[in-house]
């Protein structure tokens, strides 16, 4: 990922039609092998947030939400994804996602962790798309959240450091201390 913020400068400058081309390029590695991992998203999400406005495509979403209530749903999916992606074991699983979810205002706490199977990059990409559209200080309320979640164990692994920096990118927050 540090060379993909490097390498942004040199990728805005081209072509619209190189553009599409390359889009449709990493699309198509992506699906090379019928599978797409944490850090293929991860690429595509920050890739995708830093060029697509230079090329014409819908720019930043305005804000929609004023309150982290009406996320709550789309709070647990990414907390659940998180804690799904740093742990192995159920009840490691469980802690972490319960150390971020209960910092949430309201009842979130009531909410419960998701199957892995419901951690979906569909139902992540969705839930990081309308959490983008609440407030800057909902987005920072949200990454602590988030950063609490992976680091309730002391460790932080690579795919977590990944996925954190593209919620803190697609929700254009800078990364919160670990």
């Amino acid at each position: 990922l540090p060379l993909v913020d490097l390498s942004i400068p040199a990728l805005r400058e081209m072509s619209p039609s190189q553009f599409q081309q390359f889009s449709r390029d990493v699309q198509t590695l992506i699906d090379a092998d019928a599978e797409v991992t944490l850090f293929e998203f991860t690429l595509q999400k920050v890739l995708m947030r830093h060029l697509a406005s230079e090329f014409g495509l819908p720019p930043r979403t305005r804000v929609r939400f004023h309150s982290l209530k009406p996320l709550l749903n789309d709070a647990q999916a990414l907390l659940s994804s998180l804690a799904h992606v740093g742990h192995h074991d159920e009840r490691a699983i469980q802690e972490a996602y319960l150390t971020g979810i209960t910092i949430l205002p309201g009842d979130g706490y009531e909410r419960p962790l998701l199957a892995l199977h419901e951690c979906t990059f569909r139902a992540l990409d969705h839930a990081l798309n309308r959490l983008a559209q609440s407030t800057p200080g909902c987005k920072q309320f949200m990454l602590r959240a988030c950063a609490e979640t992976i680091a309730h164990d002391g460790e932080l692994r690579s795919a977590e450091a990944e996925l954190l920096r593209a919620i803190a990118d697609t929700l254009d927050c800078p990364m919160p201390p670990i």
